[in-house]
């Protein structure tokens, strides 16, 4: 039963630990998170924004029909084009290659990013044209295929106007079918007298290592796409709440906030707390049940623990019992007067100065084989082997000249007692040596 009660007590206060670690834990996974998250927004915001501002050039480029500085030995050597035919650009191309070299010449920080492609899809002439020197992405012809990269969301073609309100389409995760890493892409529309003639891409592949085990996973429902950033390997994550950031017109990233994740990683926590309570517990338990039978061994034990004296238990001492045997013994029976007044006046702590003034007189009063004995309260008694009735007359004489002789200054109390004297005459037993002396102290008295 005792065993039950401490796993039970050790559990419940383990339990409260792994609470407060795992709050504390958790907000600080939180704070972290949310950190992570407002990075991950300012990196899509800055993709998004490239596209649009980049389409949004050479729509103006377009337009206005700008001139292009650039030579087809100059386009050919920049290893920037890849196409489906191997047809030299048209104007319209030139003017995106050219306004994709003002991006990577004036903006490396972003252009430069090995996981980041930056390009122009030409669905005019079936090209790509990289704001980089690109040997990694490789052209296909589904990429130019309106049904095929609609299903997706790879591209801008056959979508539906709303979904181009705001210029930018997010795509639905790939895997590059080369490395088979995760990707997604940002598209927006090139228009040429209310046509697209095509889009800028920024394709943005995964970097798990950024992610730090968490997954990403997009799913459709309701006509919405919901890209999810979580850690889909723990139980009921996708009970927890989320952040949340708007992609375009009908997509949205959806941060999930690790608090499963804390909860199950500190569940090392609750077993360490409990295994430590628990042996915090027994040893506890241990100290106590040890103190216990201190205590009950100095409760029975016979010295008296306020004045040193002998106590009753002195009565079961071989020692003492072989004394009574022989007979030869008298018996001073001692009595504090007054005590309930010294206790009521002056408080208990002078009523305990008393009685240890009286102890402490007695044992210098008294020879050292004498027993000096505390039967209770203010009431003592003195076993003097080998002495005569009239020397305990004059012993008691004596000590009660030495008790009045020091009063308790620090008090002003003058401790005063009564004695009785009784001899032992070898046939009565030392309770009725104890009541003659009695007797002998209520004539006194």
């Amino acid at each position: 039963m005792l065993l039950f009660k401490l796993s039970k007590n050790s559990l419940v206060i383990s339990f409260c630990l792994y609470i407060v670690v795992v709050s504390v834990m958790s907000v600080w996974a939180i704070n972290r998170s949310e950190k992570e998250f407002a990075s991950i927004a300012n990196y899509l915001e800055l993709y998004k924004s490239t596209a649009i501002l980049t389409g949004l050039r050479i729509e103006s480029d377009l337009k206005n029909q700008s001139d292009v500085n650039f030579t087809q030995q100059q386009i050919e050597s920049s290893q920037r084009v890849k196409s489906l035919n191997d047809a030299e650009l048209t104007p319209n191309e030139r003017i995106a290659f050219s306004a994709l070299d003002d991006l990577f010449r004036y903006n490396r920080e972003l252009t430069e990013r090995p996981n980041v492609h930056i390009y122009y899809r030409s669905y005019e002439g079936k090209k790509l044209i990289f704001s980089k020197a690109n040997d990694d992405l490789a052209i296909d012809a589904s990429m130019f295929d309106p049904m095929l990269c609609s299903q997706t969301r790879s591209c801008t073609l056959n979508m539906h106007d709303s979904d181009l309100a705001d210029r930018v389409i997010f795509s639905e995760n790939f895997n590059n079918t080369e490395t088979g890493e995760t990707a997604f892409s940002i598209s927006s529309p090139v228009y040429l007298n209310g046509q697209i003639l095509g889009d800028v891409v920024v394709e943005v592949y995964v970097n798990y290592h950024f992610l730090d085990g968490q997954s990403l996973t997009s799913e459709k429902v309701n006509g919405h796409y919901y890209v999810t950033i979580g850690h889909d390997k723990y139980p009921f994550y996708d009970l927890t709440g989320g952040l949340v950031l708007p992609l375009d017109n009908t997509s949205v990233v959806i941060y999930q906030l690790p608090v499963v994740k804390v909860l199950i990683d500190n569940l090392w926590v609750l077993l360490v707390a409990w295994g430590l309570v628990r042996s915090y517990h027994r040893l506890y338990s241990s100290n106590i049940r040890h103190q216990n039978h201190l205590a009950h061994a100095i409760k029975n034990a016979s010295k008296d623990e306020l004045t040193s004296l002998h106590n009753r238990k002195v009565f079961e001492d071989e020692e003492f019992e072989q004394v009574i045997k022989q007979g030869h013994y008298s018996v001073i029976l001692i009595d504090g007067d007054k005590f309930k007044e010294i206790n009521d006046n002056h408080g208990h702590n002078a009523g305990d100065m008393a009685l240890i003034h009286i102890a402490r007189t007695m044992q210098s009063t008294f020879r050292q084989s004498d027993w000096l004995i505390r039967l209770g309260g203010d009431e003592f008694v003195a076993v003097i082997p080998s002495c005569s009735l009239e020397s305990a007359e004059n012993l008691a004489l004596r000590l009660k000249e030495n008790i009045v002789a020091k009063p308790l200054d620090r008090y002003n109390v003058e401790v005063k007692v009564t004695t009785g004297v009784a001899k032992a005459t070898g046939n009565e037993s030392l309770i009725d040596v104890i009541e003659l002396a009695d007797r002998d102290m209520y004539r006194s008295k």
